[in-house]
This record gives C-alpha cells, sequence and structure tokens, in this order.
C-alpha cells in the first residue's frame, strides 16, 4: 500500500506542471541531449520544493536526495542555487553496484528521516556501458525495480536518462535513451528536453498528457518563459 507522507508535493514553480506531474507519487523520467539542461532541472525541483514540505507534521527531519552518477559536477551549480547539505543528501555513484547500494541505504534512512523526493542524475549512465552484457542489464532492472517499491512507500522518483542516437529508417536517425525499452514502460510521468533556440529551451511532456513549456537557464534556476 502506498504511504503519503503529507498532503504537500514538489514543484517545479510551474503550477500548470505541476499539476500534470505531482498530482500524486510518481515517477517521472527526464531525457535529452547533453547540456540541454536535465541536471538544472532538477535541481529546479528541490530549490522549488524544499519549502513546501516544511510545515510536515513529523518529528521526522525532512531531507532531499540527489545521487549522481556523473561525478560531482552539479555541487558547483547546487550551491549557487543555495542548496546546501543541510536538508539534501547527495552522493555519487561510481557504478551499478555502487547506485544499488545507494538506493538501498535510502530504504533506512527513512526509519530517520522523511524523503519526499529521491533524483537520480542520470539513471542509465553506467547502464550504457554495460548494455550488451547480461549482468549488466541484470543491474539496470534490479535498480528500476528498487526504485519502483521506494515510490510505492511515497517517496516522489525523479530520473534524468542521456540519450544516444539510433537509425529509425533508412536515413532517419531519433535520438533515445539507453534502456528506454525499460524506462519507458517503467515511468509514469515522461519528458523530452530539446534546444528551443541559443538562450532557450523546450520542455516536451509526453505523458501522461502531451503539453510543451519553454524555459531558459539563468544563475538563479529556471526562468519559465
Amino acid at each position: 500500500m502506498m504511504m503519503r507522507f503529507s498532503s504537500e508535493t514538489p514543484s517545479l514553480c510551474n503550477s500548470i506542471i505541476d499539476s500534470i506531474l505531482f498530482n500524486k507519487p510518481s515517477i517521472t523520467l527526464i531525457y535529452g541531449p547533453a547540456a540541454s539542461g536535465k541536471t538544472n532541472l532538477v535541481l529546479q525541483v528541490i530549490k522549488c520544493s524544499k519549502y513546501m514540505f516544511k510545515n510536515v507534521t513529523s518529528k521526522k527531519k525532512i531531507v532531499f536526495a540527489f545521487i549522481s552518477t556523473e561525478g560531482s559536477q552539479y555541487l558547483n551549480r547546487a550551491f549557487q542555487l543555495g542548496l546546501s547539505t543541510a536538508n539534501i543528501l547527495y552522493a555519487e555513484a561510481i557504478d551499478q553496484d555502487h547506485l544499488l547500494s545507494l538506493i538501498l541505504s535510502i530504504f533506512s534512512f527513512l526509519d530517520t528521516y522523511i524523503i519526499p523526493i529521491l533524483i537520480i542524475d542520470s539513471i542509465n549512465n553506467h547502464y550504457r556501458v554495460e548494455a550488451n552484457t547480461i549482468d549488466g542489464l541484470r543491474k539496470f532492472v534490479f535498480v528500476l525495480s528498487l526504485l519502483q517499491s521506494l515510490w510505492l512507500t511515497g517517496v516522489y522518483i525523479i530520473v534524468t536518462a542521456q540519450v544516444h542516437t539510433i537509425p529509425l529508417f533508412e536515413f532517419d536517425l531519433i535520438e533515445e535513451p539507453a534502456g528506454f525499452q525499460f524506462l519507458s514502460k517503467w515511468a509514469h510521468n515522461i519528458i523530452r528536453i530539446d534546444y528551443s533556440s541559443r538562450s532557450s529551451r523546450k520542455l516536451n511532456i509526453l505523458q501522461p498528457v502531451r503539453k510543451t513549456f519553454y524555459f531558459t537557464i539563468t544563475k538563479d534556476g529556471i526562468e519559465w518563459l
């Protein structure tokens, strides 16, 4: 049975997007080309959400969890946005085994903390290297299974995914996340980010509804257009 911590929900500081993605605990997949704004978008979730849960009546401390599989480069941006370690658990997973271990540790943290949101940036970075092995596939599916179990406790799961180019027809190419055949069936919400112009990005909600939004990335975070 799914348990909810409170009536509070995550936010992207956009009430329309929030009503589509965060009306109940969910699993959200965000994918797009390199440097398209995926990390900025998930950091924006923490920035906009950190005050949303402050009125939860509980003796437990409220913390957000952020796991990177791409090193610690995100930290400079996180601190620029004012996202200190005071109420955020940051970690870097060096491979799929380490990622599994970190996710398992979140379950034990639930005894001590309220963790309303877990973000993984990106979910398939290590899997891309191991995608052609049975063991790599097994670990990737196990990661998704653990995250689904965590979602069932009421945690919002938000993950980004790196894309690669695959042939569609004889002369057509598309960009798709590695492991998309699993991710697309696993996620409740699917978002693709694209470049709109040199200074703006396009956020396409593909699931559960189709809707498009535009934003820019500023020193203070995401600015919706």
